[in-house]
């Protein structure tokens, strides 16, 4: 049932040129640092399914990144260093995410048209 509603969709994604403006985020990735797990991630995407393929090839690019919770349960005995550790995580993460979208989308966005 997915895959049919998907394929109704695949046809208007494509035709509104939409994709080179999308960025797939892929976060809860915890080899997010390194380059060849992500590229090893992003060969998955497109042997799990021609259609996303399709969509993963042709959109802006995808950015792997980790944003683990600060809000650890005080019971564990170490949630003061895991804190620390996820706080310097999502850090990095900001960073890729953000050094990303300054090189890929410097000088194209996507302005959406008035409606009605």
């Amino acid at each position: 049932m997915k895959k049919i509603n998907f394929e109704l969709y695949k046809k208007t994604i494509f035709e509104t040129g939409i994709l080179e403006y999308v960025i797939i985020v892929r976060n809860k990735f915890d080899s997010f640092k390194n380059k060849s797990e992500c590229e090893r991630d992003k060969k998955y995407a497109f042997e799990e399914s021609e259609i996303i393929g399709e969509i993963v090839n042709s959109c802006n690019g995808v950015v792997h990144v980790d944003n683990p919770s600060i809000n650890i349960n005080k019971d564990d005995d170490d949630y003061e260093s895991q804190i620390i550790v996820n706080r310097n995580a999502r850090k990095e993460s900001r960073i890729i995410l953000l050094k990303y979208l300054e090189e890929v989308c410097k000088e194209k966005y996507y302005k959406l048209e008035k409606m009605g």
